[in-house]
């Protein structure tokens, strides 16, 4: 984050996140960082579908044991949905999501799971494990 504000001013246009590949550090990431995107600019979250693509699928894969991003996929759906966490919109590519900044206010300690809201229902059991 201090990286960030020295290097770009506090406010920026454009991420892209293709780093990890991983749910915990992709969404950890998109906390950070899009609270400092400006209304209209977007975040790129890069190879979010990796676990459906054939050659993840193996058991023996070296990110067999791992959660992809595509959870993240269904949490930024949820959070669009709910008006609270800064998105105007999410594109869902087969290759990365495109997420588009609205003019929403957001703290410097931006949560996704605190900007989602759900009926209390057993249908989302599923859904957090």
């Amino acid at each position: 984050l201090q990286i960030t504000r020295e290097e770009f001013g506090s406010r920026l246009d454009f991420v892209i996140d293709d780093a990890s590949h991983m749910y915990e550090f992709s969404k950890a990431t998109f906390e950070i960082l899009f609270p400092l995107v400006k209304p209209g600019g977007i975040y790129i979250v890069e190879d979010w579908a990796w676990n459906h693509w054939s050659g993840y699928q193996a058991p023996d894969h070296g990110w067999g044991d791992k959660v992809s991003p595509s959870e993240l996929a269904f949490e930024l759906a949820e959070a669009t949905g709910s008006l609270r966490a800064g998105i105007e919109h999410v594109e869902v590519y087969p290759g990365f999501l495109a997420i588009e900044r609205s003019n929403t206010k957001l703290d410097g300690s931006f949560s996704l799971d605190a900007a989602i809201t759900r009926r209390a229902s057993p249908v989302y059991d599923w859904f957090k494990r």
